[in-house]
């Protein structure tokens, strides 16, 4: 048989796992569906008409493919778009080896194959709630790594830095944030950081 008009094996592969992962299929249904159809219950054992066949099971169930502009990048959900946005706050904090998008996405994905029956390769194909789990995941991370950066750009402020318009802030991190590090809230973390960093920042300058 011809495979013209077929596209590569490697993207049934991926486009038939993520239906499964959507259509919450389990394990043991899974397979006995591949036998059924194909007489195989490995998706890479399969040739290309067969995994054909596989996806329009799928489809027929429920599975909805998305048609793909392939010039066009994929565009990022608001879920990736928040789970990046962490990233960068951490990167901000100097806490990581490589700050690139690379390394981003090489985490994400690592991170990702324990929460997944099969691993993917590019973050487009994550299910929703993988993502939250990541951003939940990243969010503690972000959170660990402000419970040490906070206290210590604290005991860096310099006694030059308690003038009027900065001794209130200064008062609230003091009493409010560093006192009751076990239950400050993720909110009041960031912005002590925040506005530590400012402090500091202009003190650095000689503004103080």
């Amino acid at each position: 048989m011809s495979k013209i008009g077929y596209r590569p094996k490697g993207w049934y592969i991926k486009v038939i796992n993520v239906a499964k992962t959507q259509l919450t299929m389990d394990e043991d249904s899974y397979r006995s569906n591949l036998m059924q159809l194909t007489g195989k219950a490995s998706l890479k054992e399969m040739a290309i008409p067969e995994l054909v066949t596989v996806l329009s099971f799928m489809q027929r169930h429920g599975f909805k493919l998305q048609a793909t502009n392939k010039k066009a990048k994929p565009m990022a959900t608001p879920q990736l778009q928040k789970l990046k946005q962490v990233w960068v706050s951490l990167a901000h904090l100097n806490c990581l080896r490589d700050k690139s998008d690379a390394a981003f996405e090489a985490w994400a994905l690592t991170a990702a194959k324990r929460l997944l029956p099969q691993p993917v390769d590019s973050l487009q194909w994550l299910p929703r709630g993988v993502v939250h789990q990541l951003i939940e995941q990243i969010k503690q991370w972000h959170r660990r790594e402000l419970l040490k950066v906070v206290p210590e750009m604290a005991q860096r402020l310099p006694s030059a830095a308690y003038i009027k318009e900065d001794i209130g802030e200064i008062d609230w991190i003091q009493h409010e944030v560093l006192e009751n590090l076990s239950k400050v809230s993720q909110a009041d973390l960031e912005r002590a950081y925040q506005s530590l960093s400012k402090i500091l920042s202009l003190y650095k300058e000689g503004a103080y």
